[in-house]
């Protein structure tokens, strides 16, 4: 029982990390890529 609670909260934390992670890098380059980017807005 000890075992199995320990697994789940170890999991549970470095699941989400590494997914908030990934939203930020999504949401992070996109809008200054295009603020920066005039060639986008010209594209």
């Amino acid at each position: 029982m000890s075992d199995a609670s320990k697994s789940t909260g170890k999991k549970a934390p470095g699941v989400i990390a590494p997914v908030v992670n990934l939203k930020r890098a999504r949401v992070k380059p996109i809008v200054p890529s295009n603020a920066l980017n005039p060639f986008s807005k010209s594209a």
